[in-house]
């Protein structure tokens, strides 16, 4: 039985909500369970965290540090604040077991190593993702460059606000496309941002994000070819097998550097958002 720890901003969230359902599949035959929760404070309005425990069947944690002791992995939610990632982790990142830290991994680059740092320093394996990653759209996919060689072009598409919602389209951009995205621009603003990254190379990636949009991409190789990626597919359930296999494995899906690109570009993008119409620097 693998023990798992929930730790979260407030628990009354979707993410939450979801992940103990999914965990708690009888189809896992029993293998994990999410052992005890801990939040920072409840939600205004909102279920607090001792009736989210008892709802959900699992023991409250009076404190990090116990829940920490209690569980053999622990995910690191608080998927609409990000902000509060680093203060979460600390204690997490310096146990040595595994942990996931939900998206939005970090808003900016500085965050970002501060959390790599710290669980290097440690030995802890951390690793973060969006589960638009496993949609298998994107791991079905073998056109030209299979995934990145000699692709020239990923346009992305999606709903939501930039701030918690551009991640899902970056991972997939940054999955296809690959590193070093060199500057980027906002040519659209307001409510439907559309910002395009230059590469210094010929390649070039576009995100936009919608209210009303579905996820998509769109992806052109150097020779002109291309191919249409509307997200169909059930990806959490990828997502979640990936990430219990990860507390089995203690083996990262995810580099490093990638996780540094798309905050990076998140990072960017939001300068790019508050100066439309001129190029900014990407964060390195």
């Amino acid at each position: 039985m693998n023990r798992i720890g929930f730790i979260d901003y407030y628990l009354d969230e979707w993410h939450a909500n979801q992940y103990v359902r999914w965990i708690h599949d009888p189809a896992k035959r029993g293998k994990y369970q999410v052992a005890c929760a801990w939040a920072m404070t409840d939600r205004a309005g909102g279920v607090s965290t001792e009736d989210w425990c008892r709802n959900n069947q699992v023991p409250w944690a009076s404190s990090i540090e116990k829940l920490v002791d209690q569980c053999d992995s622990i995910v690191v939610l608080s998927p609409d604040n990000p902000e509060m990632h680093v203060k979460l982790s600390e204690i997490p990142l310096a146990s040595g077991k595994p942990v996931y830290i939900d998206k939005t991994f970090a808003m900016d680059l500085g965050s970002a190593r501060k959390m790599f740092d710290r669980a290097e320093q440690y030995h802890t394996p951390m690793y973060s993702t969006s589960a638009l990653r496993f949609a298998t759209e994107l791991t079905d996919y073998r056109g030209p460059g299979t995934l990145g060689k000699d692709i020239a072009m990923v346009a992305a598409q999606g709903p939501g606000l930039f701030e918690n919602y551009s991640v899902h389209q970056l991972e997939m951009v940054v999955k296809c496309i690959g590193l070093g995205a060199k500057r980027a621009i906002c040519t659209v603003s307001g409510s439907s941002p559309m910002i395009t990254y230059d590469y210094g190379d010929g390649r070039r990636s576009v995100i936009h994000c919608m209210p009303w949009a579905n996820f998509g991409l769109q992806v052109q190789a150097e020779s002109g070819e291309g191919v249409s990626l509307p997200i169909q597919s059930d990806y959490w359930a990828p997502f979640m097998d990936n990430l219990l296999g990860f507390f089995d494995t203690k083996q990262p899906a995810v580099l490093k550097e990638e996780t540094y690109e798309v905050v990076s570009l998140v990072e960017t993008g939001s300068k790019a958002i508050q100066n439309p119409d001129q190029w900014i620097a990407v964060e390195r």
